[in-house]
């Protein structure tokens, strides 16, 4: 696209912001190329005018469906992080953790699991990001 032109005896100066050498002598070459670019400079600064609404409205949706994608990814994460994090600790073998030895102890890491999960679950429903 032809963001902004130059157009002077010399020749066109720049096209799009990007430096044209072979457009810049004074040879017959880049006067033809002059001559050839000059008709169209109006009309393509009016289309360019006459299509920026419409793209910037799809790229608005765009941007409006990935937010919503994010989110989900967002919360998804949340919901998962808790019990991965319970998980990971209660996974190791230590010696001296107290729950290895308690009749419950595996079954309370996996309540604790799912009730930080279900709370993370209450709490984005209440706030209405779920």
């Amino acid at each position: 696209m032809i963001r902004a032109c130059h157009l002077s005896d010399g020749g066109l100066a720049e096209a799009g912001g990007v430096r044209t050498p072979g457009l810049h002598g004074r040879d017959g070459m880049g006067k033809s190329a002059l001559r050839d670019l000059r008709p169209i400079a109006g009309p393509a600064g009016f289309l360019q005018q006459k299509t920026g609404m419409p793209r910037d409205a799809t790229r608005g949706f765009i941007n409006i469906a990935q937010a919503a994608i994010i989110k989900i990814f967002s919360v998804v994460a949340v919901l998962v992080l808790p019990p991965t994090l319970i998980a990971s600790i209660h996974g190791r073998t230590f010696a001296v953790m107290p729950e290895l030895g308690w009749r419950f102890g595996y079954p309370a890491a996996l309540g604790l699991m799912v009730a930080a999960a279900v709370a993370a679950r209450v709490i984005f429903r209440r706030k209405g990001w779920v």
